[in-house]
């Protein structure tokens, strides 16, 4: 069992690397009933369960007495973090959602938060003729198990990565072969290619090991 990830209130729960999710402990109001979740990235526990998945929606179980689990409705959710009784949604604009208890504001005044933002990570230009925009593996998300290499954060429209199935949050680790640590690696490999020439990427998604290979096009003019 390779856990990636655990958060704990009165029960514990871990997330595995394929992202299905574990929990034991204190159960009463079904806050451990997580067997059947599945594409989960991020977990956290208070007293209920939620559980952040790759397309930014949210799952909760467990005890709703404040409404702390009325959050399936929630999406572009980037980050996630829960009290005994409260859960808190990172959107993806910046903004910040929040539902549960709050006799002193803790909750609903955070809805009027803007512009809080993850830490920003440099991108690599697609100079490559893969149509790949790419950026190093955060030290977060290397902490939650995923491997370095480049994370794809755009893919060209129309490109040979779409064409191939090169999908955003792909983690790319190894280009014909030969390991790579990050998106520099990932450029300078493709940019050592001419066009129609083949880069087969060894690919990380969701927990799954993918072979994917892409054709060169033409490289963008200087």
């Amino acid at each position: 069992m390779h856990i990636v990830a655990i958060s704990a209130g009165g029960h514990t729960v871990g997330l595995k690397a394929d992202g299905t999710v574990v929990a034991v402990g204190y159960n009463e109001d079904g806050q451990c009933n997580v067997s059947d979740w599945h594409d989960i990235v991020a977990i956290s526990a208070g007293g209920h369960t939620v559980g952040l998945k790759a397309d930014g929606t949210v799952f909760p179980v467990g005890d709703n007495k404040h409404n702390q689990c009325d959050v399936g409705a929630w999406r572009d959710i980037a980050a996630i973090t829960t009290g005994e009784d409260n859960t808190f949604g990172l959107k993806a604009d910046g903004t910040v959602v929040a539902d549960g208890y709050n006799n002193q504001g803790q909750c609903y005044s955070t809805r009027d938060w803007r512009d809080i933002k993850l830490p920003d990570r440099p991108t690599e230009p697609s100079a490559d003729g893969s149509g790949i925009t790419a950026r190093d593996v955060s030290e977060a998300l290397y902490a939650y198990g995923v491997p370095k290499g480049a994370e794809v954060v755009e893919v060209a429209a129309d490109s040979p990565a779409e064409l191939a199935g090169i999908q955003v949050k792909d983690i790319i680790t190894a280009v014909n072969g030969t390991t790579i640590t990050g998106s520099d690696e990932l450029v300078q490999a493709a940019q050592a290619c001419a066009p129609g020439e083949r880069l087969t990427l060894s690919v990380f998604r969701q927990g799954s090991s993918l072979e994917i290979t892409v054709t060169l096009g033409e490289k963008p003019s200087a």
